[in-house]
């Protein structure tokens, strides 16, 4: 198996030490968008307004 297919494989079997309720992120979204403009980081921007409309179940 290649090495970058390892890395990048995500584990679905790992238990959670936490709730799901307590893992949520916060993103100040102003502060991230203005970061991404400042590093010329494009595509990002876009996927972070349909996350703050679509609640992560």
């Amino acid at each position: 198996m290649k090495l970058s297919l390892l890395l990048a494989e995500i584990k679905c079997d790992v238990p959670l030490s936490c709730p799901m309720d307590e893992a949520k992120m916060n993103i100040n979204q102003e502060r991230a968008a203005a970061m991404l403009r400042h590093h010329q980081i494009k595509g990002i921007e876009p996927m972070m307004n349909r996350l703050n409309i679509i609640e992560i179940s």
